[in-house]
């Protein structure tokens, strides 16, 4: 089984952030993590069904973020497909 985030709205600002995430997954979540083209792609083996969750991946993603510091300019979207998207956040404007 596997998981794939779509990192290509990352990649444009902050190509570094790609690896980091890369890393955190990889050491918090204890799996592979894979980058393709504008994706990273978590592989989940066999008993490891409760790993791969949507829930749990999502709260990884946020944690990452979060400890980047880059909570407040992204955020987890998932799409049709269950694919994560990791998208910009649009800045509140004041009138």
């Amino acid at each position: 089984m596997e998981r794939r985030i779509d990192v290509s709205k990352l990649r444009e600002e902050s190509p570094e952030m790609i690896e980091y995430l890369q890393r955190y997954i990889e050491e918090k979540i204890g799996v592979s993590a894979k980058e393709e083209n504008d994706e990273l792609i978590i592989r989940f083996e066999e008993g490891e069904e409760e790993l791969s969750k949507r829930k749990f991946i999502k709260h990884h993603l946020k944690k990452a973020l979060h400890k980047a510091d880059m909570k407040a300019d992204y955020r987890i979207v998932s799409d049709s497909t269950g694919t994560f998207l990791i998208v910009k956040t649009e800045k509140r404007r004041e009138q």
